[in-house]
């Protein structure tokens, strides 16, 4: 029956939907707050121009900006850069609600799906 479904989409759209898995790494997770201590000059505005949001990550340099990840079944985006000494590996900063919420976080190795 599903293939059926697919096979009128593909005859009515014209268009194939292939859904690819995510690539899977495993990284180091940290989290940081938009204060000045921890960013450039205005905290509220990431690297990639956009305003800070609920779903913020800074992410490592081989993944644009507006890629989407998966980390413990939250999707973020990336739309901020890591620290030039962690923009290589893989590295990733999530954005927390408060510095104490970052500190509790601490260093955590996790898998990071990137979305494709």
């Amino acid at each position: 029956m599903l293939t059926l479904l697919l096979l009128k989409l593909f005859f009515l759209t014209n268009t194939i939907i292939i859904e690819v898995p995510p690539i899977i790494v495993e990284a180091e997770i940290t989290k940081y707050t938009a204060s000045i201590n921890e960013t450039d000059n205005d905290p509220t505005i990431t690297a990639s121009g956009k305003r800070i949001s609920e779903m913020t990550a800074a992410c490592p340099e081989y993944l644009e900006f507006g890629q989407r990840i998966r980390i413990d079944g939250k999707i973020w985006e990336c739309s901020d850069r890591m620290n030039k000494r962690y923009r290589e590996g893989n590295y990733f900063d999530l954005l927390a609600y408060n510095y104490e919420e970052a500190i509790a976080f601490g260093r955590q190795i996790k898998k990071v799906e990137i979305m494709r």
